[in-house]
């Protein structure tokens, strides 16, 4: 059964030989796995072996991938506008105004957001605000990257693409976001619709480019918190769906299956997100309310597909390799009955993660 063919029939809720596996993680995770492995550099002849790099996106070394049995490729459009440009402290502007400073610690490095160069802004200073623009990359190279990862389910998107309520935060502030949406203000319903602007533009060249190819959209946006929903369903109903009804709409008229990326607690938010065209979750974060494998498989397991639960909060850093394999086999059991699983990590797997501990796991999930 070639790659491909295990996600998608997974996709189709039918039981597979094993359960397809994805793979995401931060740059000193996969260096070390890169060490690990022997993976340097990339192949002059292979020109999307060793990964991609964009403003918007960052895709981890095919080789890597493969070592580590995944079957899903992610490809993107190369990026060609103004070079990035980053200050002595490392800091830099993303493509959306906001600038990303370096934050250091015994983890790793981490890029937390400052300015907020939206707060306070009214309707028409959001208008005049110079937002990304989708002719700034080159799609062409897409059927390039679809033919090279030929056998493999691929994925176009990434889990901040559109993101509403995370994209709209870093512009004006958390707590203006919240009280935005509580007061349908004007100027933040407005940012929404710049970003869905952009980024309907950007699928849309980068699905035409990959037409037949490309297998799943892969959208983004966080609702949920350690505790519950960060929004209530009102809202989401009323504010969000309407606005990602053209994106699923987009995505199913290029025939592709529709991934939502959410972190946290969202299993309140389930039925809402089902309605609204969402056919597979990521990231299934087990441990929080409303987030017991177990319930989610029972409750929605027939209408979604889950894409995720490899705990990076507790199991991954936390048990020992013997432990972290028998905890990848019993969350597959759970989650791959009747299909309609492919085990990811929660997040991007972090630095205090022993690189023992993420091949325990993908070679359990392998049947190593």
């Amino acid at each position: 059964m070639t790659p491909r063919k295990r996600v998608l029939r997974a996709l189709d809720h039918e039981e597979t030989d094993k359960a397809p596996k994805d793979f995401t993680a931060s740059r000193e995770i996969i260096e070390g796995l890169c060490a690990h492995f022997g993976i340097e550099g990339g192949d002059a002849d292979e020109p999307w072996s060793g990964g991609i790099s964009t403003p918007l996106i960052s895709i981890p070394d095919h080789r890597l991938l493969k070592a580590l049995g995944v079957e899903l490729r992610m490809v993107a459009p190369l990026y060609t506008g103004s070079p990035v440009e980053r200050a002595a402290d490392g800091s830099w502007t993303n493509l959306f105004g906001v600038r990303r400073v370096p934050i250091s610690c015994k983890g790793g490095t981490y890029f937390t957001y400052a300015g907020e160069p939206l707060r306070g802004a009214g309707a028409e200073e959001v208008d005049a605000f110079p937002w990304p623009d989708p002719d700034w990359f080159d799609y062409s190279s897409v059927a390039e990257q679809c033919r090279f990862f030929d056998g493999y389910a691929i994925v176009a998107g990434y889990p901040g693409n559109v993101d509403f309520l995370n994209k709209a935060a870093t512009l004006v502030g958390a707590e203006a976001l919240f009280i935005g949406i509580a007061q349908s203000d004007p100027a933040l319903l407005r940012i929404f619709d710049r970003l869905s602007d952009f980024f309907y533009e950007y699928n849309r060249r980068t699905f035409e480019a990959g037409a037949g190819m490309i297998d799943i959209a892969f959208f983004g946006d966080d609702y949920g918190g350690q505790s519950g929903p960060l929004i209530g369903a009102h809202h989401y109903r009323s504010i969000l769906r309407p606005r990602w009804e053209s994106h699923v709409r987009l995505a199913r008229d290029h025939g592709l299956r529709v991934m939502q990326h959410s972190c946290g607690s969202v299993g309140r938010l389930l039925p809402e997100m089902i309605e609204a065209g969402v056919e597979i979750l990521d990231v299934v974060q087990p441990g929080l309310p409303d987030m017991d494998l177990a319930d989610l498989k029972a409750r929605f397991g027939e209408r979604l597909s889950f894409h995720g639960a490899l705990d990076i909060q507790g199991a991954l850093p936390g048990l020992a390799p013997h432990e972290i394999r028998t905890e990848v086999r019993r969350v597959i059991e759970i989650m791959s009955a009747g299909g309609g699983f492919i085990l990811a990590p929660t997040n991007k797997i972090t630095p205090d993660t022993p690189i023992e501990n993420v091949l325990a796991a993908y070679e359990a999930a392998s049947g190593a």
